[in-house]
């Protein structure tokens, strides 16, 4: 009569609905600066995602470069632990780990719609995730190109939407 498996019965004992703040939570936005220098154009691929662990949920972001040197990570910081803003602070990373002009491939489409339309000029830091679009206003002319890749592509997929692997993989 007794449950033995809290997901099964769906009851869960107060206090087990959510996990506390994080560190990263309640601190301050950090990026990282140690900018690799160059002049030409480097292809980096960015990436944020948030998981939800009972009623919080936890964000990160990645920057990968294919060549090693600019591949960083880290936690979202702050208390909004949201998919779109850990997108965006992606963007922020890649710009601040390499100096140079960038050609950046990510799979969120907000992220890119709204970069494209930040070099086109028609986009003021003014909604959401604003500081940390007003930082990447200030270089937004290195961003040379991006890209939109849909996320979670199968190898197959990937042909038939004309994405080479190293996108795909990126």
């Amino acid at each position: 009569s007794k449950p033995t498996c809290f997901y099964r019965t769906g009851a869960v004992p107060e206090g087990m609905a959510s996990m506390g703040d994080s560190q990263y939570m309640s601190s301050e936005d950090l990026a990282p600066h140690h900018r690799a220098e160059g002049n030409h154009a480097k292809t980096l691929y960015t990436d944020g995602s948030a998981n939800k662990a009972g009623s919080t949920k936890y964000a990160g972001w990645a920057v990968y470069g294919p060549e090693g040197q600019c591949t960083v990570s880290g936690p979202l910081e702050g208390k909004a632990q949201i998919a779109s803003r850990a997108g965006v602070r992606a963007i922020l990373a890649a710009m601040r780990v390499y100096a140079g002009r960038l050609i950046i491939y990510s799979d969120n489409k907000y992220v890119v719609d709204t970069v494209r339309n930040a070099m086109a000029g028609h986009f003021s830091a003014e909604g959401e995730h604003r500081d940390l679009w007003q930082i990447i206003l200030r270089d937004i002319h290195r961003v040379e190109q991006i890209h939109w890749v849909k996320a979670h592509m199968t190898k197959e997929d990937a042909v038939v939407r004309g994405v080479e692997e190293r996108h795909r993989l990126g």
